[in-house]
């Protein structure tokens, strides 16, 4: 029995998408499954302006949150500041009223202790949002090297760093590694709200010397700066060494050192 020729021609036209779709869904699949296990995925070059408007739109997201994370940051330092201005006035109005009586301690005992809580929770805060603004930033660098991979002659034009690693995240915050980053730390706004705590706990502990009826002399004056050396470095230690636990626990996936040896 003979064929026809040319259903001979449709039944193999017929098998040829059969056998693309196959391929699109294995490549699919594969590319799935390097998702799935972490590792970036290389774009086919019909999907680069795709991605690239997909990240435009992440990096506009990443931007926002880093300024509202500032924003935080601005707000509640500012507002403790007031909160001690304004307790310090009240302790003048008082300590004149009253000639530094008993009055005078209680009402310090009572009001400085809730600025103490204030300072503590600001402190806490701030370090959250300087957690939040580092993992954006490392979103900001990892976008950026993106477009550093699709455009590499406009590297040389880049002022951040591309790098998610800890020398990345130093170039994009415009540090540099240096001995004296602790000394540092403390003109931050985390270092500055730790200093403003460390001088009211003193000043609690004072008021709490000269009202038990301790030994006068200097007695409270020592008692009052061993206090802020302790919460100043306490506060300080705690803080950064949450730091550095939570630079540790970043996933680091285009770092300096390969950049570098790269080239």
């Amino acid at each position: 029995m003979s064929v026809d020729p040319t259903r001979r021609q449709r039944g193999g036209a017929q098998t040829s998408p059969d056998l693309a779709d196959a391929g699109r869904r294995a490549s699919m699949d594969a590319d799935a499954e390097r998702r799935s296990d972490g590792e970036p995925t290389n774009f086919r070059p019909s999907d680069t302006d795709r991605a690239v408007q997909v990240m435009c739109t992440e990096l506009l997201s990443l931007t926002q949150l880093l300024n509202g994370s500032y924003s935080v940051t601005n707000y509640r330092t500012t507002l403790l500041l007031g909160v001690v201005s304004a307790s310090g006035v009240a302790l003048a109005l008082v300590a004149q009223a009253t000639r530094f009586g008993d009055t005078f301690a209680i009402f310090a005992l009572v009001l400085l202790p809730v600025v103490l809580f204030i300072g503590i929770a600001t402190f806490l805060r701030l370090a959250h949002s300087l957690h939040e603004a580092i993992l954006y930033t490392q979103g900001m660098n990892r976008i950026r090297h993106l477009f550093q991979e699709h455009a590499p002659s406009a590297a040389p034009y880049y002022v951040l760093s591309s790098h998610d690693d800890v020398t990345g995240l130093f170039e994009s915050f415009a540090h540099r590694r240096s001995p004296w980053l602790p000394i540092f730390a403390l003109t931050t706004a985390n270092g500055v709200v730790a200093v403003v705590n460390s001088v009211v706990a003193a000043v609690i502990g004072a008021v709490l010397v000269i009202k038990l009826g301790w030994p006068g002399g200097p007695f409270p004056l020592v008692a009052a700066a061993s206090i802020f050396l302790v919460v100043l470095i306490s506060s300080m230690g705690l803080w950064l060494r949450s730091l550095m636990r939570f630079r540790n626990n970043l996933t680091v996936r285009f770092p300096t050192t390969a950049a570098h040896s790269s080239q």
